[in-house]
């Protein structure tokens, strides 16, 4: 079975859907190096991995089983925009803030690293510039745990 399915506008939602689930992994990433350094509590990060996990896997069996086209908006924009406030209102009071700061952190390296992903695509093939990308993610992060020290102690 194809992941993609035939339909042309099927096909993009699912990588629209696919690239949205990256900038998710961003997140919780994001979020894990938060607890990291006892910004966060655990419980919190718990919490978002359980509610995305489900998040992704239903609007995935939507998308790709089609049943999204039997509403006005196929993309499922406005359902998927409730999904991520709920999840946010999942977050305590007190630690909403430092939760919206990395997602708002998140989207904005998201842009840089498309336009970084695209050139390198670009220029050596999409499969050699995913492992760059995949590759300087790595270093960066042992760079960011190098200099916030406090973050080694997981």
């Amino acid at each position: 079975m194809k992941i993609l399915p035939e339909d042309p506008k099927q096909r993009h939602r699912l990588r629209r859907f696919f690239m949205a689930v990256g900038a998710a992994a961003m997140v919780l990433l994001l979020l894990c190096l938060m607890v990291a350094g006892a910004l966060i509590d655990g419980q919190i990060l718990r919490n978002t991995i359980a509610a995305s996990v489900l998040l992704v896997l239903v609007f995935f069996a939507l998308l790709r089983s089609g049943v999204n086209l039997r509403a006005r908006d196929p993309s499922l924009t406005m359902p998927m925009i409730l999904a991520s406030t709920l999840v946010m209102l999942s977050v305590p009071d007190n630690m909403r803030g430092r939760v919206m700061g990395i997602l708002s952190m998140a989207i904005g390296i998201q842009t840089l690293g498309s336009l970084v992903m695209g050139i390198l695509a670009e220029a050596l093939g999409p499969g050699p510039a995913l492992l760059a990308m995949a590759v300087a993610g790595t270093i960066s992060t042992f760079i960011w745990v190098s200099i916030f020290k406090e973050m080694r102690k997981v």
